[in-house]
């Protein structure tokens, strides 16, 4: 594993954040970069994530305009009617061919679906299937629901191998329910960069990452979550919410992962970077709460807890700031489990209910707090709801111990919380995805 601590200054905690990214990239890829440059960390962090997850170049793209909440199996849409379902235009811009009332895809360009009408969309043709670069927008996760009516998944964003480099896709401004999968991904699965923004995905289930799993061999592949929230979904195995494999690096901001279950561990989310690769995966202002795994599992040099379980060789790192992770239980042995992992679990100002003895964060060094699971500690969390906003998610109480309790110069590249709402209130910013 990689020493970077003579690597760091101590210019802005943000900046070493960056900058310990840019150093995780450039090592990871093979290549050397000046430490004058390095030291410059946002701004070649952001070169980098640009260059290797842009999107396929061109200039031609399609812009779909879904207008209806029908949908039927897609040897029943290929007749134009008038109406644009979203099944329409998902095959048409994944095979770049006219379909139905949809036009053909752009070969040269990431295509985006606007779905225009607020409602459910039940699936009655099975999975949605998106191939290639694609953006996927909703008015929002409030407005339009898509049902998998627990009958089958309800995305897979794959990836298109026949396209020349590294292209992702994306979803916004949507909610997805009742989505099954007998294998990983019970709301969506992808195989690629993925983008999620302002999405709840919930009431899913699947072997492996019951809302969400995301597996790939490709370094540069990630999954990228921002002011969204996963609740309520369960995987027999795994990654009650989010399942993350091979070598897919998780990035976690300003959302919420809550009332998730697993039959193993890892309740809330489920890391399996078994591959000697270098990975770094990233939680900021995130809210990690009230999930619950089955059994504790620790052999071959794998421990799944309550809210976070991660199965990893040495070469990776956790990065976490102004986070909670509380309340999660392994509900068969009776007790505290946020996090089960003997991993470099490093970051500033979170909030740990409750880790074990090894746990590498120290209580009271970096602005963080730690338990044990023979003393939680108790983060004074509201239930899960709307609270104003598009997605649901856990406002502290007004006498949580999260409140003004986080470090402001760690979230100024977020003007706003998961709701919306201003960032900082009260002078300091709250610990966890959202603000009193």
């Amino acid at each position: 594993m990689v020493k970077k601590s003579n690597y760091f200054n101590s210019i802005s905690l943000l900046n070493d954040y960056f900058f310990e990214r840019a150093i995780m990239i450039t090592y990871k890829f093979g290549f050397s970069v000046p430490k004058s440059l390095l030291s410059r960390g946002p701004f070649l962090f952001m070169f980098l994530v640009l260059f290797f997850a842009r999107p396929y170049g061109g200039t031609a793209q399609t812009v779909y305009l879904v207008n209806t909440l029908m949908d039927a199996p897609s040897s029943q849409l290929a007749i134009p009617d008038g109406l644009l379902t979203l099944r329409e235009a998902v095959i048409a811009a994944s095979t770049n061919q006219r379909f139905g009332d949809a036009p053909r895809g752009s070969q040269s360009s990431t295509d985006v679906i606007k779905i225009v009408v607020n409602g459910t969309i039940y699936l009655q043709g099975g999975e949605l299937t998106c191939t290639g670069p694609l953006e996927l927008a909703g008015p929002g996760a409030n407005l339009l629901t898509i049902d998998g009516k627990n009958k089958s998944r309800v995305l897979s964003c794959l990836r298109d191998s026949s396209l020349p480099g590294n292209h992702f896709q994306a979803v916004s401004g949507l909610r997805i329910i009742n989505g099954a999968s007998s294998a990983s991904g019970g709301g969506i699965f992808s195989n690629q960069y993925l983008s999620i923004s302002e999405v709840e995905i919930s009431l899913c289930s699947a072997r492996k990452g019951g809302a969400v799993a995301c597996v790939s061999s490709d370094p540069i592949d990630s999954l990228h979550v921002y002011r969204s929230t996963f609740a309520e979904n369960t995987a027999t195995e795994i990654g009650g919410g989010i399942y993350i494999a091979e070598q897919v690096e998780l990035w976690l901001f300003n959302s919420t992962v809550a009332k998730c279950v697993s039959g193993l561990g890892g309740g809330g989310i489920a890391i399996d970077n078994a591959s000697q690769s270098l990975c770094m995966h990233s939680l900021g202002s995130t809210t990690i709460a009230d999930n619950q795994c089955a059994l504790m599992v620790t052999e071959a040099g794998m421990e799944f807890g309550g809210g976070i379980g991660i199965y990893t060789p040495d070469s990776f790192v956790f990065y976490s700031a102004n986070s909670v992770i509380a309340n999660n239980r392994n509900f068969l042995l009776g007790s505290a489990a946020d996090v089960e992992a003997a991993i470099d679990f490093r970051g500033h100002a979170n909030f740990i209910g409750a880790a074990r003895d090894n746990f590498p964060m120290q209580n009271g060094q970096n602005l963080n707090r730690v338990g044990t699971a023979q003393i939680p500690l108790v983060p004074g969390l509201e239930l899960l709801n709307l609270n104003g906003g598009r997605t649901r998610c856990m406002r502290p109480l007004a006498s949580s111990p999260l409140v003004n309790a986080g470090r402001s110069d760690l979230v100024a590249q977020f003007a706003t919380d998961q709701r919306g709402g201003a960032r900082i209130r009260g002078g300091t910013v709250d610990i966890g995805s959202v603000e009193r």
